[in-house]
C-alpha cells in the first residue's frame, strides 16, 4: 500500500501554514518543506506543491547559501541518533557531512523545480550553488584516504547518498567506508 499521498499533503500544509517559517531554520529540520514537495511531484506526479511554495523555498536555499561557511553548513540537529557517549555534547555530531550533504540534495531538487517551472536563470544558480557546495564540502572535509570529517560512518554516507561525493572522491570513500564497518 504505503500511499502517503493525503499524509504528505497534510503535512506540508501543516508545516507551511506559517509562510515565514518555511526553510527559516537549519536545514535538517526545516528542510521539509522542500522534501515533502518534491516527494509529492517523484512520487504522485503532483508538482502544485513546488509551483505554489516555489517562491518560499527559493528564498529559503538563497538565505542558507548566503550564510554558509566557505559553502558548506557546519550546523544544525544533524546525526544525533549516533552512538555517543549519552552526554549533550556527545548527541548532534557529523553536523557539517549532514547538513551539507542536504544542502547540496536541496540545490539539485530546486535546480529540478526551476526547470519544470521553465526558470532557466534559477537552474543555472541552483546548479551554480550546487557545484559550490561539493567543493566547499570536499576541500574543507574530504580526506585524501576517503575519510570524511572525524571518519563517522553517517560523515561517509551522507556525501555518498546525496551526490556530494562523486567519480574517484566517492570510490574511496566507499573503500574508507567498508573499512570503517
Amino acid at each position: 500500500q504505503f500511499n502517503m499521498y493525503g499524509y504528505y499533503q497534510k503535512w506540508l500544509a501543516d508545516i507551511t501554514a506559517d509562510e515565514s517559517q518555511i526553510l527559516c531554520g537549519n536545514m535538517d529540520w526545516y528542510g521539509d518543506s522542500l522534501m515533502l514537495s518534491y516527494r509529492i511531484y517523484r512520487f504522485y506526479g503532483d508538482l502544485n506543491p513546488a509551483k505554489t511554495l516555489y517562491p518560499f523555498l527559493r528564498r529559503g536555499v538563497m538565505r542558507w547559501m548566503e550564510k554558509t561557511e566557505d559553502d558548506v553548513w557546519p550546523w544544525g540537529y544533524s546525526d544525533w541518533c549516533l552512538p555517543n557517549d549519552n552526554t549533550w555534547e556527545g548527541f548532534g555530531q557529523c553536523k557539517a557531512a549532514v547538513n551539507t550533504s542536504l544542502l547540496h540534495a536541496y540545490t539539485h531538487i530546486m535546480a529540478e523545480f526551476a526547470a519544470l517551472l521553465d526558470l532557466e536563470d534559477d537552474r543555472e544558480l541552483f546548479l551554480f550553488y550546487s557545484v559550490r557546495v561539493r567543493e566547499g564540502f570536499i576541500k574543507r572535509y574530504w580526506h585524501e584516504d576517503g575519510s570524511v570529517g572525524d571518519g563517522r560512518q553517517p560523515e561517509m554516507l551522507m556525501p555518498l547518498f546525496y551526490g556530494i561525493l562523486t567519480g574517484e572522491y566517492a570510490e574511496k570513500t566507499r573503500a574508507a567506508l567498508c573499512d570503517k564497518i
